[in-house]
């Protein structure tokens, strides 16, 4: 896959600044072709992921939006778990 260079009206400072972190985030990976047509973006219930504005980017990068319950600590438990795993391995073998 051969990765597109970013146009310069998507990476000024001043873009940046104005735009959460979390939409250009989703932005950047847009632009970039890096989801997948059924992608799923797991978060917590945090204010910028639940914002309007959010919702409208996932939306129109046809990505699905997924949250957890409230006060439940086990919700994202296996990925935690799976990403501490792969950073131990990584560590040990380098």
């Amino acid at each position: 896959m051969r990765r597109q260079r970013c146009s310069p009206s998507c990476c000024t400072p001043a873009r940046r600044r104005r735009r959460p972190v979390a939409i250009a985030a989703i932005d950047l990976a847009t632009h970039r072709s890096l989801l997948a047509p059924d992608a799923v973006f797991h978060s917590d219930h945090g204010t910028q992921y639940t914002s309007t504005q959010f919702r409208g980017t996932l939306t129109a990068a046809g990505v699905r939006p997924s949250m957890g319950r409230v006060g439940s600590c086990y919700d994202n438990a296996v990925a935690e778990y799976f990403f501490a795993t792969l950073k131990t391995e990584i560590v040990t073998r380098v």
